[in-house]
C-alpha cells in the first residue's frame, strides 16, 4: 500500500494589483484559486518512511533540487527585471523558462512550482504566506524564491514569490 507525504501552501489574496501562476502535474499538486480570499497549493508524493533506501533516494532528489533552485534563483535575480513589465503573469512564467533554458517540471523534477505578484504605488507590498512542507536530510520540500522591484514615482512596487514542489 502507498502511503504519502503532503506539502501545502497557503497564499493571502489581495483585493487588486494581485495574480498567480501555477505549473505542475495534475496527478501530484492541486491549485486551488481564489477559495475565500486564498490560493492554496497541495502537493503530495508516495513515500513510505519505514524504508531506510526511500529516505535516502528521496533526500538525493531534493539536494539536485536545491542546486537546480539555486541555479533558477540566478537567472531571477539577473532576468526578472526586463520581463516584470510583461503584461501577464503566464507571459513573465513562459518568458522565464526560455531565459532557464529546462524545464522545470521535466528536466529539474519538480511537480510543481507557482509564482505570486502582487504591486502596488508606493509603499511595497508583501506576499502573505504559510507553507507546511515535509523535510528530510534537514531539507525542506518547498523552496521559496523572492525579487522585489521597488519601483519608481512613475512605476509600481512589485512583490514575487516563486514557490517549488518537490
Amino acid at each position: 500500500m502507498t502511503s504519502y507525504v503532503y506539502e501545502i501552501l497557503i497564499v493571502r489574496e489581495a483585493n487588486h494589483k494581485y495574480e498567480s501562476h501555477f505549473n505542475g502535474d495534475d496527478t501530484r499538486c492541486s491549485f486551488y484559486k481564489h477559495n475565500s480570499g486564498f490560493n492554496t497549493i497541495i502537493g503530495r508524493i508516495p513515500f513510505n518512511s519505514a524504508d531506510q533506501y526511500e529516505k535516502l533516494r528521496l533526500g538525493k532528489v531534493m539536494e539536485k533540487q536545491r542546486a537546480a533552485v539555486a541555479e533558477v534563483n540566478k537567472t531571477i535575480q539577473t532576468e526578472i527585471y526586463n520581463l516584470y513589465a510583461d503584461p501577464t503573469l503566464p507571459m513573465i512564467a513562459e518568458s522565464l523558462k526560455r531565459k532557464i533554458g529546462k524545464d522545470i517540471l521535466l528536466d529539474y523534477k519538480f511537480s510543481c512550482w507557482a509564482i505570486i505578484r502582487k504591486w502596488r504605488w508606493m509603499t511595497c507590498p508583501v506576499i502573505n504566506y504559510v507553507s507546511s512542507s515535509f523535510g528530510i536530510n534537514d531539507l525542506e520540500s518547498i523552496a521559496a524564491l523572492s525579487y522585489k522591484n521597488k519601483g519608481s514615482f512613475t512605476q509600481d512596487c512589485e512583490d514575487f514569490r516563486f514557490f517549488f514542489f518537490v
